[in-house]
């Protein structure tokens, strides 16, 4: 079997690439669905504003690259030859190593971002929902998670980490200055939205007007701030933004939200527009309206110094809590082939342990119930024990990859039944061995 990372993200593709690969969340199961056969065993779709990353689990390492790439050609109808251009594929340990620094916001754009962890979180949920995970990907999107966690617990990058809303305005407070003065429409009432309202409300920024889809929800929004927000419907959205000094999106949709045509009658002033929904609601060529300046997800990038020193220490204080787990799980990946013949011993001496008792009931049919539990306790005792060291030795032996190796001694020496290799991808988790977790790593 082996692990592969294919997709595009901030540093392979700019944004209006990345916004023609982004699944929406309505497509993800029948895209899984179509994702999981032939050569693909498993698979996990992480689509976000800054990446659209497919995590497999192939039998066939370039056939199964192969299929994921012709897929996402086809799903997006794009050419295959132009999608080159910008498709990476990881492999392996890189690929597992990847996954971890994207849980963990030392892959995003802005460097310890905490959007990310949910988002990722939300993507293994969608897959294990979809059916299309198995041993593999559990076990690696569950590490991710873990060290995900750790490094926001257990690290200062919090205290510096800065949010794709937060940059937003930050770049309003530098080409606008005072926002107080100026007319702002906030388009969309969502988690964005509401983390944007926030960070408007608190530089001073007092008329906002909410555009959304569901009034309510846009209205809610307004309320909860108390004072200097409006809502209005998504259909108003045109006329609002004509008048408006700021505008900013954070909803997606099928069409542009806001095209050229609507602020072509406007006098020539100074306005800011800027576009953080995936796939963009604005029409890039709004920038040709004069005095208008457009900004999108790209543009975030020139207000993120002043910060990025300050995470760049907590980012190397998470490194090797990723080099821990990242060992962790490829010891563990190792000892897979070995597991079909750990399972087969134990089943053989289950099936011992009963003949022995029966043999024992035939022979001494006077023992009393509680004197029949006392043997039985001791003879599982006595099995168990038999078995710890040589399972001990097979998994050393797998984790200094001899694991077909040790899983042939194992069972020649057990004389145990035929091992399929393919039952290595069934959820046997008992056989599993379990990596030592803190109790501050675990993901509710």
């Amino acid at each position: 079997m082996y692990l592969r990372a294919i997709g595009v993200n901030h540093r392979s593709a700019p944004v209006a690439i990345r916004e023609r690969l982004a699944f929406t969340p309505r497509d993800l199961n029948r895209a899984l669905s179509q994702l999981k056969q032939k050569n693909i065993c498993e698979v996990v779709i992480l689509s976000t504003c800054n990446r659209t990353e497919l995590y497999l689990v192939t039998d066939h390492v370039k056939a199964g690259v192969e299929q994921a790439s012709y897929f996402l050609a086809r799903w997006f109808t794009m050419d295959a030859s132009e999608l080159s251009d910008y498709l990476f594929t990881i492999e392996d340990k890189e690929a597992v190593a990847h996954l971890f620094h994207v849980a963990c916001g030392l892959d995003s754009m802005i460097l310890g971002e905490t959007q990310i962890l949910g988002q990722v979180r939300a993507a293994f949920l969608t897959a294990q929902d979809a059916g299309s995970t198995g041993r593999i990907l559990n076990e690696l999107f569950r590490d991710a998670l873990n060290v995900a966690k750790r490094a926001h617990t257990e690290t200062q990058i919090n205290d510096h980490s800065v949010s794709v809303s937060y940059a937003a305005v930050e770049l309003m407070k530098n080409q606008m200055h005072d926002l107080d003065q100026k007319s702002i429409v906030l388009v969309g009432a969502g988690e964005t939205g509401s983390l944007t309202l926030k960070h408007l409300i608190s530089n001073g920024a007092s008329h906002i007007t909410i555009a959304n889809r569901t009034l309510a929800n846009g209205q809610r929004l307004a309320n909860s701030v108390g004072y200097g927000s409006t809502a209005i419907p998504l259909d108003r959205l045109p006329q609002a933004a004509a008048t408006a000094d700021i505008v900013i999106s954070t909803a997606s949709a099928s069409h542009y939200l806001i095209s050229k045509n609507d602020l072509l009658r406007q006098k020539k002033r100074r306005r800011m527009f800027v576009d953080l929904a995936m796939p963009r609601s604005m029409d890039p060529t709004l920038d040709e309206v004069d005095g208008l300046r457009l900004f999108d997800l790209d543009d975030l990038k020139i207000v993120l110094g002043d910060h990025l020193e300050a995470r760049k220490g907590a980012a190397a204080q998470i490194e090797p809590m990723i080099d821990d787990e990242l060992r962790n799980f490829l010891e563990w990946l190792q000892t897979l082939p070995v597991i079909p013949a750990i399972s087969a011993l134990r089943r053989k001496v289950i099936m011992i342990h009963e003949q022995t008792m029966r043999s024992m009931e035939n022979k001494l049919p006077s023992i009393s119930e509680q004197e029949r539990e006392v043997i039985s306790t001791h003879v599982r005792s006595m099995l168990n024990q038999f078995l710890r060291e040589p399972i001990k030795q097979v998994r050393q032996l797998a984790a200094q990859d001899r694991a077909v190796e040790a899983a042939h001694l194992l069972t020649g020496l057990f004389n145990l039944d035929h091992v399929q290799p393919s039952e290595m991808l069934v959820d046997r988790t008992s056989d599993v061995p379990k990596k030592k977790m803190k109790s501050n790593s675990r993901c509710n």
